[in-house]
């Protein structure tokens, strides 16, 4: 199967965009649709059993930042029989779209989604097409792409059930001698045996491990990486919305990273994903932390993994459980997935494009942006924990108040679960200072509360101001404007009906220190707890998010039996709390008024 970075940037018109050191050079979504309709005669009907993605997908995505599109397709449909020319309708639709994508700067890798088959029979075998077929049909594309460098060669989707790794090596390399013998100097991706898994690039379970066998891929030109996919569900087969553990992505990555490092081997992680339903803040939805950490694996190891396609988006998944396909595309009604969300805080506009990479704003936060010596205008970042965030917090909100998206950029680094030791410990701030923006709005406090865990709560006491002073003193030390923000409140009433929140202490110990130092201070707890009590126990339900039916109680009476979460904001809440920061840090910075839309 199978980072300006505000929502005011979304109107911007398109930005170019490079990666920065440290990164992975392509980063992107496999585009699907063309591979569609296998379960009927092929080729089929185009339009009603397979199509092609359009030129709005292509947009959306080079607009939110991506610079590589994987394109899947079926073999039959391009070349109806062995050796034939291609069919011209057919290769029209597949050229439209490479065309259109590369002119916008992006690469585009083109996937024969076949799974080492051609009408269902494995390549070489008795009664298949030959290795001699498959090298006309890559030589064939090669002739025709061989002027375009940003068209990378995939030469197939997941082989599997092979006669041996042997027998697809042999495959493969027919193929890349077609390629390099019709003079095209592209990249050529190269998968392995066993659908290519990453987790078993070094088993044995079907036979020659890849690690052996790939070893054996011939390129003249030594222009090429292994294409291998990885899914974080218990059998890593991408069929179960389960993810295994925050940490299973890295751990399935590291014999293949560690044997591409000893082969001196590169690799591009061509499909991976979790579903929509695992990005979030709810308790079980783990699977943005488990695609962070995968991500920053790679980014830590871009000696050897050169980029990543999710899997996926494209015309035909409807609610598909891994589809970043954008809801009522085109419309004023267009909305991200939330695993768009996420992955969008990777990547980031910049002011000219790279060699094989172009790319527009994206819509929300960026990990990894440019250096402020390489930018112009003002960058401010959030740093707090998930009441921060774009998805569960007031940081997507706050970002809509930017007024002029040309000059300032907003990259928000909060994360789920964070504290302000926590922050440190993960690197987190380092990463904050690293990438030198004029101010550093900072929240903690309500994962500091954990003082059962030592790992992440120091307590309101010594522990937390003595954290909190040394944000303040580095973040100065470095340049930065460092800006305190109390947390937002909990929305738990009291039997009067006024709010009774617990983070006070926290609150105070901010207040205090932003006095002490004289550090512009945002009062967001008051404020919040201000609005709540104004809207009243059932107006705050509009900000709340709903609970997943796994973490509703026992059944109550029709009226009360829906639970929100007291603690997040979901779409609106973030864009009614988002206005109450930019209001009051308006009157905290000065300096920042001019850029920020009045409060409603």
């Amino acid at each position: 199967m199978s980072r300006l970075v505000t929502l005011a940037a979304l109107c911007a018109a398109l930005l170019p965009a490079t990666v920065s050191p440290g990164q992975v050079k392509l980063t992107g979504v496999n585009l699907a649709g063309a591979e569609f309709g296998h379960h009927v005669a092929l080729p089929g009907e185009h339009g009603k059993h397979y199509s092609y993605p359009t030129p709005a997908e292509v947009d959306y995505f080079v607009a939110r930042g991506m610079n590589t599109f994987r394109l899947p397709f079926a073999w039959e449909r391009l070349q109806r029989s062995p050796g034939a020319d291609f069919d011209a309708t057919e290769f029209g639709r597949l050229d439209a779209v490479v065309t259109y994508a590369t002119g916008k700067g992006a690469s585009v890798v083109l996937d024969p989604h076949n799974y080492a088959r051609y009408q269902g029979k494995v390549i070489g075998t008795a009664g298949a097409v030959t290795n001699a077929d498959f090298a006309d049909f890559w030589a064939k594309l090669a002739t025709h792409y061989k002027g375009n460098d940003k068209v990378i060669f995939g030469l197939m989707n997941e082989p599997n059930a092979v006669p041996s790794t042997e027998h697809w090596v042999a495959t493969a390399n027919a193929a890349i001698a077609a390629i390099r013998k019709a003079g095209a100097k592209n990249m050529i991706l190269v998968p392995g045996n066993a659908w290519s898994g990453a987790h078993s690039w070094t088993g044995n379970w079907y036979g020659t491990p890849n690690a052996v066998a790939m070893l054996k891929v011939v390129d003249p030109a030594e222009n090429y990486a292994f294409d291998m996919h990885q899914y974080l569900d218990p059998d890593s087969s991408g069929t179960k919305e389960g993810v295994v553990s925050p940490t299973i992505g890295v751990e399935r990555l590291k014999k293949a990273t560690a044997w591409l490092k000893e082969h001196k081997r590169k690799a591009f992680l061509g499909e991976f994903a979790v579903a929509n339903a695992k990005v979030g803040d709810a308790p079980g939805q783990i699977g943005d932390e488990a695609i962070t950490q995968m991500l920053d694996y790679m980014d830590a190891n871009s000696d050897v993994w050169i980029g990543w396609a999710w899997w996926a988006a494209g015309p035909r998944w409807g609610d598909y459980m891994f589809t970043i396909e954008p809801r009522k595309i085109g419309t004023p009604e267009q909305s991200d997935r939330p695993a768009m969300t996420l992955l969008a805080r990777r990547l980031k506009p910049a002011t000219a494009p790279a060699a094989s990479a172009a790319a527009a704003t994206p819509a929300t936060s960026a990990a990894a942006a440019a250096p402020a010596t390489d930018r112009a205008g003002v960058r401010i970042i959030l740093a707090g924990d998930s009441t921060v965030t774009d998805t569960g917090g007031w940081g997507r909100g706050f970002a809509a108040c930017v007024d002029d998206a040309a000059a300032v950029e907003v990259i928000n680094l909060a994360r789920s679960g964070r504290s302000l030791r926590s922050f440190v410990a993960e690197g987190s701030w380092k990463k904050c200072l690293d990438l030198k923006p004029d101010y550093v709005l900072i929240q903690f406090g309500h994962n500091d509360q954990k003082l059962d865990d030592p790992a992440v709560g120091p307590g309101p006491g010594s522990g937390y101001r003595q954290f909190l002073t040394r944000y303040i003193d580095e973040a100065r030390a470095a340049g930065i404007r460092p800006v305190l923000v109390t947390s937002l409140s909990r929305r738990q009433w009291g039997p009067d009906g006024r709010i009774r929140s617990t983070l006070v202490p926290y609150v105070e110990v901010v207040k205090a220190i932003a006095a002490e130092k004289n550090v512009p201070l945002v009062d967001l707890h008051a404020r919040s707890i201000e609005l709540y009590e104004k809207l009243g126990k059932d107006g705050v339900l509009a900000l709340s998010p709903l609970l997943a039916p796994t973490t509703r109680p026992a059944p109550a009476p029709a009226a009360t039996r829906r639970a929100y979460d007291a603690t997040h904001l979901n779409a609106h809440g973030s864009q009614v709390i988002g206005p109450l920061v930019a209001g009051d840090l308006k009157t905290a910075v000065p300096d920042l008024a001019p850029h920020l839309k009045p409060a409603n």
